[in-house]
């Protein structure tokens, strides 16, 4: 009798186990716009999403995709607490986004845009702060502020640094009030961190 009663609990147990795997299963999710596909990917394990897009999507463009994919992904708008943070991979692969820290780039006392490089410290800590910056990164906050969450930076890789017109031979980007002359840095790999806006972040 005691053997039947902890075999039943072991087989609860184990279905429990198998619906918690299967509740927190990594995913691809795929949306389509203007005939081009972004992609999700959610993996719990390591506890990251990663956007996946060449589709040069336009500011307002990306927060609707990116909400999209986030409401399918995480239907309850609840964000497990496991998933700690947001690759957003190339800066360029959103335009938009790399010719917003090029700009910026060239209009901060920070950057000497002659050597191309910080006044102080590395390219990527200087990269870092741009892409922290709410103003720069709104249209992503606002894809993510619904699910109780925001963007801090973690880390990024690789910063590429170049004048307009080298930019210019492999992307279309806006690149208004950056001088002809002037090394500026717009593209890098890029990691967030996200952290919870109030208490209705799941744990």
């Amino acid at each position: 009798m005691i053997a039947a009663r902890l075999t039943g609990c072991a087989v609860v147990a184990a279905l429990a186990g198998a619906a918690g795997r299967l509740a927190a299963q990594d995913s691809v999710l795929s949306v389509a716009r203007d005939g081009c596909s972004s992609t999700l990917e959610v993996d719990h394990a390591r506890g990251y999403l990663r956007l996946r897009t060449a589709c040069g999507l336009g500011p307002a463009v990306s927060t609707e995709v990116l909400a999209s994919l986030l409401e399918r992904a995480f239907p309850t708008r609840r964000i497990p607490a496991s998933v700690r943070s947001f690759f957003l991979g190339r800066t360029v692969d959103l335009p938009w986004l790399a010719g917003r820290m090029a700009v910026a780039a060239a209009r901060s006392p920070e950057w000497d845009a002659r050597r191309g490089r910080p006044r102080e410290g590395t390219p990527s800590a200087f990269f870092a702060r741009l892409v922290a910056r709410d103003d720069l990164i709104a249209e992503l906050t606002a894809a993510f502020a619904p699910f109780g969450v925001r963007l801090a930076p973690a880390s990024v890789e690789k910063v590429l640094i170049a004048r307009p017109a080298k930019i210019r031979e492999f992307h279309d980007l806006d690149l208004s009030g950056v001088g002809p002359e002037d090394r500026v840095p717009f593209d890098a790999l890029t990691w967030y961190r996200l952290v919870p806006i109030d208490s209705t972040r799941a744990p």
